[in-house]
């Protein structure tokens, strides 16, 4: 392990410096000592080091916007341990969020482990089926580029049309499908409208266009962009990847700026996806709800489905209770998380007042230590 002063003043945090179980020639980026730093990193290991570091003496030195009891190491990609996952909550607890809740029924198997386990592309597939005649065969797909796709396994599977959209293109593993429209770009609030129609859908503010499934996942403002597509197209199915850092009813939703694809990418590179991308799963039913959505299941670990009110009764229900759901994907360790759960635990117990201020003065100061206090989220309840 190395030396406690070469880890951020003493700051056990995700980067690779700090774990003596990385490989040698990483360790060697991280302390300057690598011959080919160009290679480490894409030579941004050592910028990241001394960044962080001179951003944590301030928050010592109570500079900036961070409480000095701000912890960096709780903001991680990471597990959770198993006696974590018996940590509860209280009668009260569920009593101070009813009031702020979307969904009120409380089906075990939509948000069960066994759900959470189930391939999104096998529980996409079975609900196309079960749409029926009404299907449009018509899918949108924003964040396409990998071949583990639940809307790849419809346009390939069910032979459906559609447009496909993704920076890095299609798939390579994946065959071509003459029907499915794919374009490689960002999706961004001002390209929406032109992409949906350069693909043909025509559906417009008032009157939107019916297609069968949308999915987003673009690892940044998901829940904006969904909202931006569902003023010209109405999806009887929506799936999202949410960030499950936040329980309800915490309503996170990181906006869309054009800096953000390029920040993602750079702490990305050096082993810090940033923690504060996304939306919530009350974030998502606060957008999609003012549109006829409700919570339908969970799969593939990430992804939420959602459907709209006009098949929900089709599809066997929905209006699933989020509370109820969050606590239940709280028992499976193996979900990703984007920081330390004894602050998500905080957060789904005691004081819903509490929680927000908490929740915002760590995500304010996580945002300015990584310099992207310039890009606007939104947290409320």
């Amino acid at each position: 392990m190395l030396s406690p002063e070469l880890c951020f003043d003493g700051y056990w945090t995700a980067l690779k410096c700090c774990n003596d179980a990385d490989p040698l020639w990483m360790q060697k980026c991280w302390t300057g000592e690598g011959r080919h730093m160009a290679s480490c990193c894409h030579g941004r290991a050592l910028q990241a080091r001394d960044h962080l570091q001179n951003k944590l003496r301030r928050v010592k030195l109570s500079q900036g916007p961070c409480a000095a009891s701000f912890d960096l190491s709780d903001f991680s990609n990471m597990g959770m341990l198993v006696s974590a996952t018996k940590w509860v909550v209280t009668d009260a607890d569920l009593r101070a969020r009813e009031s702020f809740q979307f969904g009120h029924r409380q089906i075990p198997d939509r948000c069960s482990q066994v759900a959470q386990q189930e391939d999104d592309e096998s529980a996409a597939v079975r609900l196309w089926d079960m749409l029926g005649r009404g299907r449009s065969a018509r899918l949108l797909n924003f964040g396409a580029g990998s071949w583990s796709d639940p809307l790849w396994a419809i346009a390939l599977q069910r032979n459906a049309t559609g447009l496909f959209v993704d920076p890095t293109g299609p798939p390579k593993e994946l065959r071509s499908r003459a029907g499915i429209h794919f374009v490689s770009d960002f999706v961004r609030p001002d390209n929406v409208r032109k992409l949906l129609r350069g693909a043909g859908f025509r559906g417009r503010p008032g009157s939107p266009m019916p297609i069968d499934f949308m999915k987003v996942d673009v690892d940044s403002c998901d829940c904006v962009l969904a909202s931006i597509a569902l003023r010209f197209v109405r999806p009887s199915v929506i799936i999202m990847e949410l960030n499950w850092s936040l329980p309800p009813p915490l309503r996170f939703v990181r906006q869309c700026h054009a800096d953000w694809s390029r920040k993602w990418s750079s702490w990305s590179s050096v082993g810090f996806p940033l923690s504060t991308h996304g939306c919530s799963l009350s974030g998502a039913l606060a957008e999609l709800a003012q549109f006829g959505y409700s919570l339908f299941r969970l799969a593939g670990k990430f992804n939420a489905f959602f459907v709209h009110r006009d098949v929900a009764d089709l599809l066997g229900g929905a209006d699933v209770d989020e509370v109820f759901c969050f606590n239940q994907v709280w028992q499976d360790s193996s979900i990703v998380r984007y920081l330390h759960w004894k602050l998500s635990h905080e957060w789904r117990t005691g004081s819903v007042s509490d929680a927000l201020r908490h929740a915002w003065g760590n995500f304010t100061c996580y945002d300015w230590v990584f310099d992207i206090s310039h890009i606007p989220f939104t947290l409320a309840v």
